[in-house]
């Protein structure tokens, strides 16, 4: 278990390493969250209740953009290093 608890530790620092990635998926839908619930005036009727909605859709546009742009370039790369196979030899247990 301490083997799986530091593969996802490197694999974690790996990903936070990749600034496209970290401005893309995390950093823009942050500051469109905070210029739409605070900066724009919307006028809506129930704010909380749309600050929840957008809240949602920037969540969605995280998940798919690092998808759609980051996770298969990475994918890519990793596959022509030959990441994936050295990942299937070590001693790590299949569940």
């Amino acid at each position: 278990m301490n083997t799986l608890k530091l593969q996802c530790r490197a694999e974690i620092i790996k990903v936070l390493r990749n600034r496209y990635y970290v401005f893309w998926s995390l950093l823009m839908p942050i500051i469109f969250y905070y210029i739409f619930t605070n900066v724009v005036n919307t006028n809506v009727e129930d704010q909380a209740q749309w600050q929840a909605h957008y809240l949602m859709s920037m969540t969605t546009f995280s998940v798919m953009g690092s998808a759609i742009m980051t996770h298969g370039i990475r994918m890519v790369q990793e596959r022509a290093q030959g990441w994936s196979t050295f990942i299937r030899i070590t001693p790590l247990q299949a569940r």
